[in-house]
């Protein structure tokens, strides 16, 4: 008899194959024969089981089972799928199950989780207090952060989820928001949570950065002043973004979700570099270059400054003004407002000028002095006198968007 060697690879696969052929075709076998026909025949069977291996369950297969199994009707299992149609809607193949069923299926009626999921070893997501409902995704279906799907409302869970995981490394990466300030309290939070997180995303698309930031290296106030003046020259935004990227900092331009009234945050990629992100909600220089520099005051005082609070994201509505006496987010606004109006007005010129006797010749000639556009002396005069129709032809309206037309991620 010959030796019935074990089969582990493709090679020896093809040999045996060939050897059970020329036996199979044999009209009489000896004993020695037969037995070694058997072998070689469990050889090749254990490694087509190895080679092989058996798929994973269909979920539907899985549900029919179960159904037939405890003798269950549509009905019965209704409460578990949101109603007696959905039951013939995903058992026809026309609806995919949600998170939501597979939960419902799995406490209920005892099916493996993994096996409803259609991947084996996988187990469900803990269920969150967050109220995926909230989220506007049929507006992010329209920008195009979600993905376009077919029964959207019964997916907002899966796809919110998937779409905050993408952008925090976790579906609960929004507990390291700072609250308060300069947060507008009629923000709906979960669009002001969607917004940011695609700003995330928009991020972790860039290409790495060619300087890795350090406020501890670089002079926060000189830097902040050396960005204002940009703002004289003609294609001063373009620039001033230029030299953000070039000292480590991201910029990028995303329009807000209805509801979320702000005009700039200042968070941290998850590669760990700064990242500044404006709205443009009011399209005018005074507020670009105003908005622009106080989140990059965020940047080099308070981004590093949450020991074990994870990372924090800033979210700002500078229609809001100045915070008054309060906690320590207020008190971190005015820091960034105190650094974001020195740079762009050096006090000791700014005291000088008598705003009550403002006129537009010598708003112009204060900018000239403080090697700054006239729009953002303009602005300053127009807060400091309450008065917003002062000075509209100085403010630079419409002037921003023509450098940042499309939302994205800008290198300058």
């Amino acid at each position: 008899m010959s030796i019935v060697r074990p089969v582990r690879t493709e090679a020896d696969y093809e040999p045996a194959l060939e050897r059970l052929d020329a036996l199979l075709g044999l009209q009489d076998r000896s004993p020695d024969q037969q037995d070694e026909l058997e072998m070689l025949a469990m050889a090749i069977e254990a490694y087509e089981r190895r080679a092989t291996p058996i798929g994973a369950p269909d979920p539907i297969d899985a549900i029919r089972f179960r159904m037939d199994q405890a003798k269950l009707t549509a009905a019965d299992v209704a409460p578990c799928f949101g109603g007696r149609n959905r039951v013939y809607e995903v058992l026809n193949g026309r609806r995919d199950l949600t998170l939501g069923m597979v939960r419902a299926l799995h406490a209920h009626l005892g099916i493996p989780a993994d096996i409803l999921l259609g991947r084996p070893g996988a187990s469900l997501p803990e269920a969150s207090a967050q109220d995926w409902n909230r989220f506007p995704v049929r507006e992010m279906i329209r920008r195009g952060w979600l993905p376009a799907v077919k029964h959207v409302l019964d997916k907002k869970e899966e796809l919110v989820r998937s779409f905050l995981t993408d952008a925090f490394g976790s579906d609960r990466g929004t507990a390291s928001f700072r609250r308060g300030a300069r947060e507008n309290a009629m923000a709906d939070p979960h669009a002001l949570t969607a917004w940011c997180a695609q700003a995330m995303r928009m991020a972790s698309g860039d290409r790495p950065l060619d300087a890795t930031f350090d406020a501890r290296r670089i002079d926060g106030s000189a830097f902040l002043r050396e960005v204002a003046r940009l703002s004289a020259e003609p294609d001063g935004p373009r620039k001033a973004v230029a030299r953000m990227r070039k000292a480590g900092i991201r910029f990028l331009v995303l329009r807000h979700l209805d509801r979320t009234y702000l005009d700039g945050a200042a968070m941290c990629s998850l590669d760990g570099a700064p990242l500044v992100a404006l709205s443009l909600r009011y399209d005018r220089l005074d507020n670009f270059w105003f908005c622009l520099l106080h989140e990059l005051a965020h940047v080099f005082l308070h981004l590093d400054d949450a020991a074990g609070e994870g990372s924090p994201i800033y979210v700002d509505d500078m229609s809001l003004g100045q915070p008054g006496d309060g906690n320590g987010e207020a008190q971190r606004e005015r820091e960034a407002d105190a650094m974001a109006g020195d740079a762009l007005l050096p006090p000791k010129l700014w005291q000088t000028f008598d705003t009550g006797q403002a006129t537009a010749l010598r708003i112009v000639a204060l900018a000239r002095e403080a090697e700054v556009h006239p729009s953002i002396v303009a602005g300053r005069v127009r807060h400091e006198l309450g008065n917003y129709r002062r000075f509209a032809e100085l403010v630079g309206k419409g002037l921003v968007r023509p450098f940042f037309p499309k939302d994205g991620i800008y290198p300058g």
